[in-house]
């Protein structure tokens, strides 16, 4: 994945279900602005400890934020579709 987004203009990025967010924190040394939403509230902390500790500095929220309307040019998430019931729904919300 880190391939692929690295030909890709750094600009912003949101990553649905970062997890630990490791990947946030690759994406973010490469220049893209980053924004993590994750809604597991263990691995919601690991994430801010990993990203502090990275030194790095990007949001990651445990729901998504009103205020984003289009505010990304880039919405990924990775091995989190077939983990929601009603995975439909959720692509459409």
């Amino acid at each position: 994945m880190l391939a692929l987004l690295a030909k890709m203009p750094c600009k912003s990025l949101l990553e649905i279900g970062c997890g630990a967010g490791a990947l946030l924190v690759d994406l973010s040394h490469a220049g893209f602005h980053c924004v993590g939403m994750e809604t597991s509230s263990l691995t919601l902390g690991m994430a801010a400890d990993i990203s502090n500790a990275s030194g790095v500095s990007h949001d990651i929220l445990s729901c998504p934020d009103d205020s984003w309307g289009e505010a990304f040019d880039t919405v990924c998430t990775f091995d989190v579709l077939e983990q929601i019931k009603g995975d439909v729904a959720a692509l459409s919300n």
